[in-house]
């Protein structure tokens, strides 16, 4: 387990927090006796419960990513030659040409 798995693990448990105090308070604001309930502190919770379980899902993400790269590398360095990862690296999906040093592409020998 990487830290992304820790924070993903974290953010998670933040999410679900937040998602059952909106519960909470969405229950609380639905009561017969106060008809003018807390609904933006309810709108709060269902929001930053949407925003906790998005960073959780790309820590989650980050952190397979990671252990993949760790695996190849380690069958890169007993000799073997595993097909690169696709992508080949994280810095491969946002720009053009640029690859990350831990890049799992193929490379041309030097000359």
């Amino acid at each position: 387990m990487n830290s992304h798995h820790r924070y993903a693990l974290g953010l998670a448990a933040g999410s679900a927090l937040c998602a059952a105090a909106g519960l909470a308070l969405t229950a609380r604001a639905l009561d017969a006796t106060r008809p003018d309930g807390p609904w933006i502190p309810v709108a709060g919770c269902a929001y930053a419960a949407l925003v906790l379980a998005w960073g959780a899902f790309r820590e989650a993400a980050a952190g397979r990513r990671i252990a993949a790269e760790t695996a190849w590398h380690a069958h890169t360095a007993l000799g073997e030659t595993p097909p690169p990862l696709a992508p080949c690296c994280v810095l491969a999906e946002e720009t053009e040409g640029l690859h990350s040093p831990t890049c799992t592409r193929p490379r041309r020998e030097a000359r």
